[in-house]
């Protein structure tokens, strides 16, 4: 008995019934696609990251924005510019020994700092006489490695401004107490929480903004 016209599925002939072929983009389009969400996937982890490492540093640094005029600032920046070029000349010269023993660039910024503030009249004779002791104790300057991690000077948004960046032990916070009360008496200003985005993770939510609505 034959079934009527109207019956969906059934084909007139007595073969299989007719597929659809999968019809795949060109190569050419896939790579495309392929490369449009790799950029997406790895815009997107670089603003993650940096995301996480302000607000790890927000949480272990000390940051204050400095007038770029003060005595401070200049005598960190030929400390530094010192040590590198006595650096250099041991390398030259093959003094490696030497060359170690000078110790690293930054912990000739914090000494540097540091005497630079004893005579700050922002801070009591007993903090100034913490402050010479705390120097005094050093045999070298080498020898400040393990207290002091970081302290850096460098420049930010503002011209007539610098971004001073502290990181001691638990072991000499009292340091860096007098360190920055004396430095806010300079008109330093002490930064508080996560830093806004740089100019870079601006331009990078941008583009991926403009990715995602392709």
């Amino acid at each position: 008995m034959s079934a009527p016209s109207w019956l969906l599925g059934v084909g007139d002939g007595d073969g299989p019934p007719f597929r659809r072929q999968r019809v795949d983009p060109p190569a050419h389009e896939i790579h495309a696609e392929n490369q449009r969400k790799l950029t997406v996937l790895l815009a997107k982890s670089v603003l993650k990251n940096c995301s996480d490492i302000r607000e790890l540093q927000s949480a272990i640094l000390t940051t204050l924005l400095i007038p770029k005029d003060t005595t401070v600032v200049g005598a960190m920046s030929a400390a530094t510019q010192a040590h590198n070029t006595k650096a250099t000349e041991f390398r030259k010269d093959g003094k490696n020994r030497e060359c170690d023993s000078l110790g690293e660039p930054h912990v000739h910024a914090w000494a540097a700092l540091v005497h630079s503030l004893i005579e700050s009249n922002h801070i009591t004779a007993e903090e100034k006489e913490l402050l010479s002791i705390h120097l005094q104790n050093a045999e070298l300057v080498k020898t400040l490695e393990p207290s002091i991690l970081v302290a850096k000077c460098r420049k930010c948004f503002d011209a007539k401004k610098m971004r001073l960046t502290l990181c001691v032990h638990h072991s000499v916070e009292n340091i860096l107490t007098v360190v920055t009360k004396a430095l806010q008496g300079q008109g330093a200003v002490l930064k508080r929480g996560v830093a806004p985005r740089s100019g870079n993770e601006r331009e990078i939510q941008s583009m991926l903004d403009a990715l995602s609505e392709m």
